[in-house]
């Protein structure tokens, strides 16, 4: 990432490296505090506000996807906008980077803590 906090807008440049061609996709979810319930991490209520605080991710639709991605170095500029109407809010987001090649092999996926910072003010 050349900046882990940018603005909407402004953006950011997320850079990656194939071994082959690929279809690379991009997933953002928001970081949001949850409680622990039976070993996991749930929305808090009022019932669950005595147990432990967690850290859970809830997922910004739609993941974008580039298809057609060749080998070797590659680099997507992203501004915000996941869609022609969806933009992201500020705030923290988990960034999940993920390729899967021609026969259905997925990469490991690399994961990336940004924060998203409002528009500037004129």
């Amino acid at each position: 990432l050349s900046a882990k906090r940018f603005r909407i807008g402004a953006g950011t440049t997320i850079r990656y490296r194939l071994s082959e061609p690929a279809t690379v996709t991009l997933a953002f979810e928001r970081v949001r505090l949850g409680r622990r319930v039976r070993g996991r991490c749930v929305k808090p209520k009022r019932r669950n506000r005595a147990n432990r605080r967690c850290v859970r991710y809830v997922a910004a639709r739609p993941a974008l996807t580039f298809r057609n991605q060749a080998a070797g170095e590659r680099r997507i500029r992203f501004t915000g906008r996941l869609s022609r109407r969806k933009v992201l809010t500020p705030g923290p987001y988990r960034l999940t980077l993920r390729a899967r090649d021609a026969a259905g092999n997925r990469s490991a996926p690399l994961r990336a803590r940004v924060t998203v910072l409002p528009r500037k003010r004129r």
